[in-house]
Order: structure tokens, then C-alpha cells, then sequence
């Protein structure tokens, strides 16, 4: 997958994080990872942060 998708969807989920109160397997799902586990490795890899504690900072 290209870099700049994958930037795209995490922007999505940053969004998604913040502006709604889904939980992180759905917005998982919304955005294109079938596996939460792995959005939730590749969020922390990205953003040093789980999704989940990216929403409480913001």
C-alpha cells in the first residue's frame, strides 16, 4: 500500500478519533483494517501513541 493512502486513512482515523465517540475497532473497520490489533500496532507505530490514547490527549 502506498505511503500516501496510509497517511490518508490514519488522517482519517485522527479525525474519527476525535469527532466522535466510535469505538476503535469501528473506526478500524471504517478506514480499511480488517484487524484492529494491527491499525491499533501501525496508529502507535505512527503517531507514538494507541488510538485510544490519542482521543483522551485531544
Amino acid at each position: 500500500m502506498s505511503e500516501y493512502i496510509s497517511r490518508l486513512r490514519m488522517d482519517r482515523a485522527c479525525h474519527k478519533l476525535v469527532t466522535t465517540s466510535k469505538k476503535v475497532y469501528e473506526i478500524s473497520m471504517e478506514i480499511g483494517y480488517m484487524d484492529p490489533a494491527y491499525f491499533i500496532k501501525v496508529f502507535k507505530r505512527q503517531f507514538g501513541v494507541t488510538p485510544q490514547e490519542y482521543r483522551d490527549q485531544h
